[in-house]
This record gives structure tokens, sequence and C-alpha cells, in this order.
């Protein structure tokens, strides 16, 4: 347990440095400063630097503007939201599988499903898998964060998650009836797939999961 803790801990460590990168490269230099003081980590903090320095100069540090500082979009908004309440999620999310077949199709892809599957093994990889798979999604399009959060308030174990989110979605996006049309929206979808298996003869897999009254 305390080993996958561990693992779990460092996965939300990663993925954070991982954002902050994406948003602003220039980041990479603080964390490879702040890796070069532990002794561990030296060694990878200074081969970060050697190829930060091969690959940008400081020209390029001063002049090249970066995404945060251009007039938000609304998917900037749905992104800082989602990871303002990332280290929530990861210790919501336990059963990450059955999060990624109610997603599957409308926020998340058949490949990102079957990453999911794939790691199902550990949790904290079959999370952090599906939290990439769910950002990613939001960045292109902001309002797959309202179907993220419709589906997390469905489970009793991410429904206090879900409600924060929907929360500071809410009041960033002024709109309160948001998760409601998102949940018949989501029902009439999925009734309409499960009809289709039916019909053809494949085997669907339903999600057994408790789910919030």
């Amino acid at each position: 347990d305390q080993r996958r803790s561990l693992g779990d801990k460092k996965t939300t460590l990663l993925t954070a440095m991982q954002e902050t990168v994406s948003s602003d490269y220039r980041k990479l230099k603080d964390i490879a400063t702040v890796l070069s003081d532990v002794e561990r980590t030296k060694d990878i903090a200074n081969k970060i630097m050697t190829e930060y320095e091969e690959n940008f100069s400081e020209d390029d540090d001063s002049t090249i503007v970066q995404p945060q500082e251009v007039a938000g979009s609304k998917e900037d908004g749905a992104s800082d939201i989602l990871r303002n309440n990332y280290s929530a999620l990861c210790q919501s999310i336990t059963k990450p599988v059955h999060i990624a077949e109610w997603l599957h199709d409308e926020v998340i892809s058949n490949e990102a499903l079957s990453c999911v599957m794939s790691t199902r093994g550990s949790v904290s990889d079959s999370r952090a898998v599906l939290l990439k798979a769910v950002r990613d999604a939001v960045h292109s399009n902001y309002k797959h964060l309202e179907l993220f959060v419709t589906v997390l308030r469905k489970f009793s174990e991410t429904a206090h998650i879900g409600d924060t989110i929907f929360e500071e979605y809410s009041q960033y996006f002024k709109r309160d009836n948001t998760v409601e049309e998102m949940e018949a929206y989501l029902t009439e979808r999925r009734s309409s797939r499960d009809t289709t298996c039916t019909e053809s003869g494949s085997s669907c897999e339903s999600t057994k999961e408790e789910v919030k009254e």
C-alpha cells in the first residue's frame, strides 16, 4: 500500500510538472534548478539543463510570448479548473476504467479507452492515462469538462469532487443548468448505444458501479 501511495504521488508530481512546462517551457529550467539541489536527482537535473540550453537560447526566453500571456479562451479557463483540481481527482478516482467507459465516444477516443483498459492492473497508471485523455479533450473543447463533471457526479466516490468542479465551472462560465443538460444528453447517448449493441448481438460491457442517488 505504501509503495502504491508513493507511485500515486510520483504520478501526480510528474503530471503537474508536465502541465506546467506545456504551458510555459521556461518553467523547465526552474524545475531543473530545484532537482539539482537534491543529491539523488542532481544528475538528471544536469542533463535536463544541458538539453534545455541546447534547444533554447536566452533570446527565446525573453521574446516568445507564452499561451497564458494571451487573452484566455474558454478552453484555457476549463483547463485551469481541471488542473486546479488534479490532486483531488487523483485521490477520488479509484476505478478509472468505469469512468473511462462512461466518457468513451463523447470525451475520450477508442485509443484512449484501450490505453486505460491496458493499464487497469495499476490504478495509478490507469488513472493517469484517463486524466491525460480528459485534459487533452478539454483543451480541444471546454464543453468536455461538462461531460466529465456529469460522469463524476454519478458515482459516490467522485461525487464530491464533481460538485466542486461544477461550482467552479458554473461561476466561470455563468451557467447553472449545464450538468442537468449533460446528464440528459449522456443518458440518451448511452441508452442509444446499448440498444445498438443489443440489436447487433454484440456484448457491451456495462459499468457496475455504485451510482450516486
